[in-house]
């Protein structure tokens, strides 16, 4: 049986830790389960790029769940919702149905640095170094066809109206 990886699990003064994935909601960025990653745990993601087709960029990251506090999570770092970090994941329920993006709050604890398939041979690595030392501001999701409210007094009368 696979145990998963909690907070005390995280060696005192590690600076790169090999964590293996579990799961297969990595799969679309060729990370499957059975493989292993490389976190660099005192660096971390850069900001998501966008561009006219979606994500231009994406790193990845070790983190945990704010909303649901349990095992260190291996999730695609999605940039910050109102000021807090977010990562998530894409997946499909069935064949049939669209691919969804799922996005949580997370604590990042590190920055995901090099792939080795199940059979230990290494598939990709960057350097740490090519990753920012502390959170860089920026990297806020964008929401499409979502208009910002400018007026705090404008909200208050739409949720009065909805009398929620």
């Amino acid at each position: 049986m696979r145990r998963l990886m909690n907070m005390a699990d995280i060696p005192t003064g590690a600076e790169v830790l090999r964590v293996p994935v579990f799961g297969n909601c990595l799969e679309g960025a060729a990370i499957f389960d059975g493989d292993s990653v490389g976190i660099a745990l005192d660096h971390f993601p850069r900001p998501p790029k966008y561009g006219l087709w979606g994500v231009e960029r994406e790193d990845f990251c070790l983190c945990q769940r704010l909303d649901k506090p349990g095992p260190l999570l291996l999730k695609r770092y999605d940039g910050r919702v109102f000021g807090q970090d977010h990562a998530g994941t894409r997946y499909r329920k069935g064949p049939d149905q669209q691919p969804e993006d799922v996005s949580f709050p997370v604590e990042v604890l590190g920055v995901v640095i090099a792939l080795w398939d199940k059979s230990g041979t290494p598939v990709w690595h960057r350097p740490p170094e090519s990753f920012p030392e502390s959170p860089e501001p920026g990297g806020e999701i964008p929401f499409h066809n979502v208009s910002p409210v400018k007026e705090p007094h404008l909200l208050e009368q739409a949720t009065a109206q909805d009398k929620t």
